[in-house]
């Protein structure tokens, strides 16, 4: 499968005049990516995809209930992902969790890092 290249921001990546492709694991990683990204409701074209993110922007955001809406919005990608490992920072005085996890399905491993500014 292939798929266009996204850039940290979620822009299409266009190197030399071209659309730049991503394709296999790149493409699996990037498209848990924007899933997990994705508000639930926020896009027209899918209110179901994406995870609750009123449900982590909180003040002290509760780890497993983090992880649990993580691991939601992966499974929409795949329903057989499961977290290989899992670790969140709340850093309080600058109020954003840094979150990091290596997850696997179907035998293929995908690294994520997730900064998220909480109220």
């Amino acid at each position: 499968m292939v798929g266009f290249a996204l850039d940290n921001n979620g822009d299409i990546i266009v190197e030399n005049g071209k659309i730049k492709m991503c394709r296999d694991n790149e493409l699996l990683r990037q498209t848990c990516e924007a899933v997990v990204s994705t508000n639930k409701g926020e896009w027209f074209l899918n209110e179901n995809e994406g995870i609750n993110h009123k449900n982590i922007i909180v003040k002290n955001p509760d780890e497993e209930v983090v992880k649990g809406e993580i691991l939601m919005g992966l499974k929409q990608v795949r329903d057989d992902f499961k977290f290989d490992e899992y670790k969140s920072v709340l850093d309080t005085e600058n109020r954003v969790l840094n979150i990091n996890f290596m997850a696997s399905s179907e035998g293929e491993k995908i690294q994520s890092n997730y900064r998220i500014e909480v109220v």
